[in-house]
């Protein structure tokens, strides 16, 4: 639920704000450094050209995030934070119950 461009965070946080790509990278930055995992490399790449891309945005793109209202990007933003703290929760208590 990495909140970036290619991935699928990426487009829920789209919604609610572009700002949150930044939180994306900082955490995918924070991920490679902990775990050295080339495939994190790899999606900060695909990551870093897509927000480098001058594709002009599709206009029914555009027209269809106007559309969203505050108060449903507000809920939106709380779903999707809400799933990933759920999923870090979930994460968490896997790796202690298969470490035992």
């Amino acid at each position: 639920m990495t909140p970036l461009a290619p991935l699928d965070g990426g487009r829920a946080a789209r919604v609610f704000s572009r700002r949150a790509w930044v939180v994306g990278l900082v955490i995918l930055a924070a991920l490679f450094v902990t775990t050295q995992a080339p495939q994190l490399l790899l999606i900060g790449i695909f990551a870093l050209t897509h927000s480098l891309s001058r594709r002009a945005p599709s206009a029914n793109v555009d027209a269809a995030l106007e559309a969203v209202t505050p108060e449903e990007r507000r809920g939106i933003a709380f779903e999707f934070f809400g799933l990933c703290g759920f999923l870090a929760a979930g994460t968490y208590l896997t790796s202690t119950i298969l470490s035992r």
